[in-house]
């Protein structure tokens, strides 16, 4: 379980690095990640 949530983590931290690579807007990332957040309760 340890190495699965360090994994999640890394792809949390990730996923906004990767976003702004792609030249989505910033609002759009709130957006996703509280979608996702969402999805996780």
């Amino acid at each position: 379980m340890r190495i699965e949530t360090k994994q999640a983590r890394l792809k949390w931290l990730a996923f906004p690095f990767l976003l702004s690579c792609q030249k989505i807007p910033f609002d759009g990332i709130i957006k996703e990640l509280q979608s996702m957040i969402e999805e996780k309760k």
